[in-house]
């Protein structure tokens, strides 16, 4: 377990929403039952707190009773909600791992997939794009993979598909889907959403092009 890791609650017990289970740092990941807070994690809802170690990071996890024995919770879905992190980009998609489904909680293993660029969604709001009578404003609109996301980075995305070579297909074109944690490349601090478009480091205040996903209640 990272030295940096404080929770207040021991590995498997029982917390409920609003329980404060620790100080969240670049080393700690908010997983699926709980949600991040002014430098704090909290859980979300009632269940098992659980820690699964990925590399230099920690993902803490609380997973409610009715899911912790049935494994088929655990098979990813379409249409599903999922937690991924970015591994590389190139200039048509971006090469993710799936680490949890929103469902079924931390997968015992993590499994490839794919976001396509064309599968990122629009650099215009949607609030924005009630002109459609042009079609040549689809590349000026379109996301550039690497300013949407980067490696490193993690995702909340929407299972399309699964892709020909047994990857699943994700998209990110909804407003709650997108990057939710990104470390900033000058600085290692955990950047903090300006917009839906704008990542900011809170210590230097530069700012990183991100197809950011809007918190979700």
């Amino acid at each position: 377990m990272s030295s940096n890791l404080r929770l207040r609650y021991e590995i498997d017990s029982f917390v409920v929403p609003g329980d404060r289970l620790g100080s969240f740092f670049k080393t700690t990941l908010p997983g699926p039952g709980t949600s991040a807070r002014k430098g704090h994690l909290y859980a979300s809802t009632a269940g098992r707190l659980s820690l699964q170690q990925q590399e230099q990071q920690s993902l803490i996890t609380v997973t409610p009773p009715q899911e912790q024995d049935f494994a088929s919770r655990r098979v990813i879905l379409v249409g599903q909600i999922v937690l991924a992190k970015v591994d590389r980009v190139s200039w048509t998609q971006a090469h993710v791992s799936i680490f949890a489904t929103e469902t079924g909680g931390t997968l015992q293993y993590p499994t490839e997939a794919i976001v396509r660029r064309e599968d990122i969604g629009s650099t215009v709001p949607v609030t924005h794009t009630t002109n459609t009578n042009s079609n040549n404003n689809n590349n000026k609109t379109s996301w550039q993979v690497i300013e949407a996301v980067r490696p490193g980075d993690w995702i909340v995305a929407r299972v399309l598909s699964l892709g020909d070579t047994q990857r699943y297909m994700l998209t990110l074109a909804e407003p709650q889907l997108g990057v939710w944690y990104a470390l900033s490349a000058k600085s290692g601090t955990v950047m903090q959403p300006k917009s839906w478009n704008t990542m900011v480091c809170p210590e230097t205040g530069i700012e990183e092009s991100r197809k950011c996903a809007k918190p979700r209640s």
